[in-house]
């Protein structure tokens, strides 16, 4: 099991990253947006176990993020 956090978009949508995959999305300067298209932008549960919403591979081909 990953240790993840869950960010949540204004509409209730949450998303769970790892916190490398954070980095990688803050150096790359992108966001993950929900499917209104608002960003992930509140915490909605800090570090905990969990498996993330996006595999390094995805996170790579939908934001263009380098493993």
């Amino acid at each position: 099991m990953n240790q993840v956090i869950t960010y949540q978009s204004p509409s209730g949508a949450t998303v769970d990253l790892t916190p490398a995959q954070i980095e990688r999305l803050g150096c790359a300067g992108v966001w993950p947006r929900d499917f209104r298209g608002q960003e992930y932008c509140m915490f909605s549960h800090g570090l905990h176990e969990g498996d993330p919403t996006y595999s390094d591979a995805e996170l790579s081909r939908e934001f263009g993020v380098a493993s």
